[in-house]
């Protein structure tokens, strides 16, 4: 499948090719934009690429805005590339997410404690930043 060579290619620094394969994935009716979107997020990360990345995580969430796997990747993106702000405010809106599915989106991450321990230090960052609530 055109997302598995895109992933091939990632792993290859084929940037270029990778954003090509998942292109015409998207492309392809009833494809997981949501999953295809996530993988345009880890090549723009591996490029550095900081608004692009952001930019397919949120097309990511467009898609499949219940799940609570994907704004957990974007607070902690965020909070890796100093927005503790937007992190924290974005783990709030993945704590509403209470739809549990098991499948290849699941993160048991954005379930157990780590997840609080998560949104509790983005928020001791956050504070940092000048957050005030």
């Amino acid at each position: 499948s055109w997302s598995f060579l895109a992933n091939e290619y990632l792993i290859s620094a084929r940037y270029y090719e990778a954003l090509g394969a998942i292109d015409i994935a998207l492309e392809i009716a009833n494809s997981d934009k949501c999953f295809l979107h996530k993988q345009k997020y880890l090549i723009y990360k591996a490029q550095g690429n900081k608004e692009l990345a952001l930019f397919s995580l949120n097309n990511a969430i467009f898609h499949m805005p219940q799940r609570r796997e994907i704004y957990l990747e974007k607070a902690k993106y965020l909070s890796n590339i100093q927005r503790n702000i937007e992190a924290y405010f974005t783990i709030l809106e993945a704590e509403k997410r209470t739809q549990k599915v098991i499948d290849y989106h699941y993160n048991s991450s954005a379930w157990d404690n780590t997840f609080n321990i998560l949104k509790n230090n983005i928020y001791v960052l956050a504070r940092k930043e000048g957050l005030i609530l």
